[in-house]
C-alpha cells in the first residue's frame, strides 16, 4: 500500500500500521509534486482507494483515473459526482467492511479490473480541461442565444 500526501492523519497513519504490523507492507512517500511525481504514482496503482467523507471536488478520482487506474470510493460530497455513473470504480458504503469488499472484488477479479481500468481513462478524458472547456462555451452560447434579443440597461449604458 502506497500513501501519498501529508495531514493531519499522517502521524495516525504511522501509529496504525505499526500496531497492525502492516508496516513492512505501508509505503508513505508524502508530498508528491502534482504535476511531476503525483501523475507516476497513479500510474503505478493497482487500485487508487479514497475513502473521505469530506473531499469537495473529487478531482484526486478524476487524476487517478486518467492514469488508467480503477477507483474505490464512497461517494459523499465531490466525489458523489465523479461517481454517479458507477464508470471507472467501484463505489463502497461508508462502512469500512464494504469498502474492504470493495478492494478486494478488483484484486480477485481481473475482468472486472481491466474493464473499469478502460473505462477510468475514457471517463477521465471527458472531465478534461478541454472537454469542460467545449461543455461551458456550449452552454454559454445557448444563454445568448436564448437572449439574443434582450438588451440589458447596464450593458447599453456602458
Amino acid at each position: 500500500l502506497v500513501v501519498a500526501g501529508e495531514g493531519p492523519a499522517t502521524r495516525h497513519l504511522h501509529r496504525l500500521s505499526t500496531s497492525l504490523g502492516l508496516e513492512r507492507h505501508v509505503r508513505f512517500v508524502g508530498y508528491l509534486s502534482r504535476e511531476t511525481d503525483l501523475p507516476d504514482c497513479y500510474a503505478a496503482g493497482e487500485v487508487f482507494v479514497f475513502a473521505s467523507n469530506t473531499e469537495t471536488q473529487g478531482l484526486v478520482l478524476l487524476e487517478a483515473m486518467q492514469a488508467g487506474t480503477p477507483v474505490v470510493s464512497t461517494a459523499v460530497m465531490g466525489t458523489a459526482e465523479v461517481m454517479a455513473d458507477r464508470r471507472g470504480g467501484l463505489v463502497a458504503a461508508e462502512d469500512v467492511g464494504d469498502f474492504a469488499d470493495k478492494v478486494r472484488r478488483l484484486f480477485d477479479d481481473p475482468a472486472l479490473h481491466a474493464r473499469l481500468r478502460a473505462q477510468a481513462s475514457a471517463k477521465a478524458a471527458g472531465w478534461s480541461v478541454e472537454a469542460t472547456t467545449a461543455r461551458l462555451l456550449e452552454l454559454y452560447g445557448s444563454c445568448t442565444a436564448a437572449h439574443a434579443g434582450h438588451r440589458h440597461a447596464a450593458i447599453e449604458s456602458a
